[in-house]
């Protein structure tokens, strides 16, 4: 009965929000999506229509292969890298020619969701891409005065909906899960699987002594912290190749590995395939 009021509780809640932000659509007359980017996985929970560019313009533009390939890199790794350099809401402009307003979201510094609005033409700006000249001239023209207050008043609002939203879903995984020193620590995990992750910090997050929490971390989880994180960096992989356009190597790095022959050799262990072959059999080709 908990995990079906809990599950209920976050379908009400992506619910609400979908609904909020087609009201916002509305008002500054632009399409907004909210993504996940750094994991692997692109989606917050939203439908695609939240999650992935779909307008006329984009569509075109991602059924060259070339092109989709640099959008791909665009979301999954430009934007988070400037947001991460600015720490604050800017205006991004694609090899396409277009821009959005990106509103990045923060977890210890590395940014993990991107709520965007857009696409929209700036003034004097023009499409390198000849056959979209007729379809870039039909975008909306940002328009500062009218569009901004808008989408800063929904930054302001989509932060606290962020924060509801993970309370739900961190108690459908505390309801799995008999330790929340435990859950600490894996949440803590899944955030910095690009940086170095120690054990003596996992334990400072858990409130344990670092003997105390690997001997609790293996008896919850049934893996060494060290073999659950190598899965989990593993996975993140997996899922980056599957649904990204970026490089193996840019992979590799937003996964936490930093040498290419380990990589490879836990990654074909891991999945029965190399990387390279992993990418080229597997890839999704869905919306960015």
């Amino acid at each position: 009965k908990i995990m079906l009021f809990i599950t209920k509780t976050i379908q009400k809640a992506v619910f609400f929000m979908e609904r909020l932000l087609e009201k916002f659509e509305v008002m500054c007359g632009l399409n907004i999506q909210w993504k996940a980017v750094g994991t692997g996985k692109t989606s917050c929970g939203l439908s695609e229509r939240h999650t992935y560019h779909q307008c006329t313009f984009c569509r075109k533009v991602k059924a060259t292969p070339e092109l989709l390939h640099l959008c791909s890199k665009n979301d999954d790794l430009l934007l988070p890298q400037r947001a991460e350099a600015e720490k604050k809401p800017f205006i991004s402009t694609c090899h396409a020619g277009v821009s959005e307003l990106v509103i990045p979201f923060f977890d210890n510094g590395r940014c993990r969701e991107l709520l965007l609005a857009g696409i929209f033409r700036e003034r004097n700006a023009s499409t390198p891409c000849a056959f979209l000249k007729k379809d870039f001239r039909a975008l909306p023209l940002w328009n500062r005065e009218k569009q901004m207050p808008v989408l800063e008043f929904l930054a302001e609002l989509a932060a606290v909906l962020r924060e509801q939203k993970r309370a739900a879903l961190q108690s459908r995984a505390t309801a799995g899960t008999g330790d929340l020193r435990i859950l600490r620590a894996i949440t803590r995990i899944e955030r910095e699987l690009a940086g170095k992750i120690r054990m003596k910090d996992l334990a400072r997050t858990a409130c344990l002594s670092e003997s105390r929490f690997l001997h609790l971390f293996r008896q919850e989880t049934g893996l060494s912290a060290v073999a659950f994180i190598t899965r989990c960096r593993l996975n993140a992989a997996r899922q980056m190749l599957e649904t990204s356009g970026i490089s193996i190597q840019e992979v590799m790095e937003h996964c936490g590995f930093r040498d290419q022959s380990r990589f490879g050799k836990l990654f074909r262990e891991f999945t029965g395939y190399t990387p390279l072959v992993y990418h080229k059999k597997f890839r999704r080709k869905k919306d960015v």
